[in-house]
Formats: C-alpha cells, structure tokens, sequence
C-alpha cells in the first residue's frame, strides 16, 4: 500500500516552530555571552574591571559570580596579611643577623655546625627574596584594585563631565634614596649619588661602598621599597638607574629593618652589583 502524502502544516504551527526556534537561539545567546564574561572576569579581573568602572557599572552579577568593582573589601585582608608578613620578614632578618654573628663568633671548633649555619643563612636569604618577590606582587595587586576604587569614586562623586584628575605622584624631591654598591670603587658610588641628588632625590647617609657582597645584600642589582605606595616610584628609579647605568635593576619590597616607620613611603634603597 502506498504511503499517504503528508499534509500540509498549517500557518499557526509553522509560526510555533520558529517561535520555538528563536526562544532557543536567543538562550544560546544568552548563555554563551554569560560563560564568556564569566571566563573574563575570571582570566583577566583587573582590564574587565576597568572596563566596567569606564562603562559607568559599579556592582553586578554574572552567572552567579558577584562583581564589585570597589574591591575594598579584598584590600583591606591584603593589606593587613601584607603588614602581618612585613613583620615576620623582620624578624626572620634580625634572626638572620644574630645567626651570621654566632657563626663569626666560633673559632676553630666544630665545622660542621658552621657548615649548618652558612646552609640555614642560604636557604634564608632563597627564602626572604621569594617572600619579597611575592609581596611585589601584592602590592601591584593592590595598586591596581586602588586606581579602579579612586576611578569609582570619583564617577560616583561628580557628573562624568566634571570627575577630577587622579591625583598626582609623590614627587621626587620627598624620596630618600640609599645607594650601597659592590664591586665599584668608591668614586662610582659618589658619580650616582651626585646624579641621583641632581634628579631632585634625597640622599641617605647610609650610602657605602663594598670590595665583595655582604650576606645581607641582594643577589642581583635591585631598588628596594617599604610601602605599598612607594612602588611606582621605586620602578620608576630602577628605570632611571638602568638608563643612567646600562645595568638592569630588579624591584622588591624589603622588609624594612631599621626604616623608620613613619618614613617607609618614602624611602627607598639600591643595591648595585658589578
């Protein structure tokens, strides 16, 4: 027996099916823009979040992930876990000096255990340069999350016409700068101090010369800071050094013994290696 023709469809089904058809590709649609600012949040938190707070959106929530872009919160446990670590650092540099002198104090007797010693001090300072690589990074971290809460701040606080300049950076005549060098003769240490105070810096009186490395002293030429807000200008000084220098200049937060408290926003310390 012959199959029987199909009927025709009529005109309300046909216009269900692409009814149909379209709620389904607007979902698709919707999902997937979803996922992919999902993904952006997630893969770059910071440029998203700029372009956010530039697109006039403070708060939202995307797929179920809540986004402020205040960050204050964030910062203020990074900020206290940076000063918590600030403070072990410190303490593990005076125990690292008190082992260096015990070890200079033993005269002929047991080599092993000064063996010991000068392994605790390397694996110490491996250690204390990680600590400092990471709070680097923090405070990058947190420089960033500041410069988005400030932009925020002032887009709530006035018209999009009248919102005000960021504020300007610390200038560099309030910045003490403390050069130490290893390998230069003295006179090339004095040329970099006399150019440094020449660009408008403040000189340390703790600037000396050494014929070989101390154990304190960075592995590599390196521009120390002690504050959170200090880190651009110690990037900034350790591109002047290079150009002023030929040589490349690391950027780390020190741990800060022996700088005064109240001036660790503004101080800054070289160490350059030949």
């Amino acid at each position: 027996m012959a199959d029987e023709p199909a009927k025709p469809r009529s005109v309300s089904a046909a216009i269900a099916s692409l009814l149909s058809l379209g709620k389904d590709l607007v979902a698709l649609l919707r999902d997937g823009s979803l996922f992919l600012l999902a993904v952006l949040l997630l893969a770059f938190p910071t440029q998203f979040n700029a372009m956010l707070v530039a697109a006039g959106f403070k708060e939202g929530s995307v797929a179920g992930f809540k986004w402020q872009a205040s960050l204050g919160e964030t910062d203020r446990a990074l900020e206290k876990a940076q000063e918590t670590i600030s403070q072990l650092q410190r303490k593990n540099d005076e125990l690292a000096k008190t082992l260096g002198e015990a070890s200079q104090r033993i005269v002929g007797g047991d080599g092993q255990l000064k063996a010991q010693i000068v392994e605790l001090q390397q694996g110490n300072r491996t250690l204390s340069e990680s600590v400092q690589s990471v709070q680097t990074r923090v405070d990058e971290r947190l420089l960033s999350n500041q410069q988005l809460v400030a932009s925020a701040d002032r887009m709530k606080a006035a018209p999009a016409d009248d919102i005000a300049a960021a504020p300007a950076a610390t200038p560099v005549e309030r910045y003490v700068v403390g050069l130490q060098t290893v390998g230069f003769d003295d006179a090339a240490r004095v040329r970099v101090n006399t150019a440094l105070q020449t660009r408008g810096y403040q000189l340390s009186p703790l600037s000396a010369s050494y014929d070989s490395r101390p154990g304190w002293f960075a592995t590599r030429s390196t521009v120390f800071y002690y504050a959170t807000p200090a880190l651009p200008a110690a990037k900034a000084l350790a591109e002047w050094l290079q150009a002023e220098t030929g040589t490349r200049f690391a950027v780390q937060r020190g741990a800060g013994l022996g700088v005064d408290a109240g001036q660790r926003d503004v101080t800054l310390y070289v160490h350059y290696l030949q």
